[in-house]
């Protein structure tokens, strides 16, 4: 978790050098509150970040719940969680290596492919390798497209008030996730909030889609 926060943070402050040195898509010079409130991208991109930190934390609050309930034992499911825990730190170096070359296209809606593919297997298979591989690719590509989210946040604020908000809403997504989850659970299976973990992922790259796309566009025409 500390390597993945060194990554975060390097990639950040890299983001935030390119940006303070070109132009953004938000005047620094303008009111940041009044972009946030006036701003629906904004708003939907922290909704998309929400969305995508709901989903992570309620498949992480089940986990163990969800191996169980498929008969495995204790001591696999511990060492899957081990395992997953670690992987995540080359998926964090992958960041710092992919950085923007690829743009943000392919890492976001690509891991976000690979997170809702991770689901599905958890939800659908019994079988204990599948559960420890959709497992550990849930656990690193969670981190992995976490850090290209705030970095659609830092282009609409090169002063850092978004990625601040961004902090909160991470927060707020991780620890509500748990709740809505056991709200929407009930007496049914263990393994049925991955359907909302899924329609989580799915409100999220339909937020998190427009910026993206935009992004895109404006890259392509400062490359021309």
């Amino acid at each position: 978790m500390f390597a993945l926060g060194v990554i975060v943070v390097i990639k950040e402050k890299k983001v935030y050098e390119q940006n303070t040195s070109d132009s953004t898509l938000l005047s620094p010079s303008s009111s940041q509150l009044r972009h946030l409130l006036r701003n629906p991208s904004i708003w939907l991109v922290l909704i998309a970040y929400y969305a995508l930190q709901m989903s992570g934390g309620v498949a992480w609050a089940y986990i163990e719940l969800i191996g169980e309930a498929k008969m495995l034992s204790e001591n696999f499911i511990a060492y899957t969680l081990s395992l997953g825990n670690l992987l995540v730190i080359p998926f964090a170096l992958a960041v710092y290596w992919i950085n923007d070359k690829k743009g943000l296209a392919i890492p976001i809606f690509g891991g976000l492919a690979v997170f809702m593919v991770s689901m599905l297997t958890l939800y659908f298979t019994f079988n204990a390798w599948a559960y420890s591989i959709s497992t550990i690719f849930y656990l690193g590509i969670w981190s992995f497209i976490m850090a290209f989210y705030q970095s659609i946040q830092a282009q609409y604020d090169p002063q850092g008030k978004i990625i601040a908000l961004g902090a909160f809403i991470n927060m707020m997504g991780q620890a509500t996730g748990p709740a809505l989850a056991a709200i929407f659970l009930g007496n049914q299976p263990y393994v049925n909030v991955i359907g909302l973990a899924f329609v989580g992922l799915v409100v999220s790259f339909v937020c998190i889609s427009p910026s993206v796309l935009a992004l895109e566009r404006k890259k392509l025409q400062e490359s021309k």
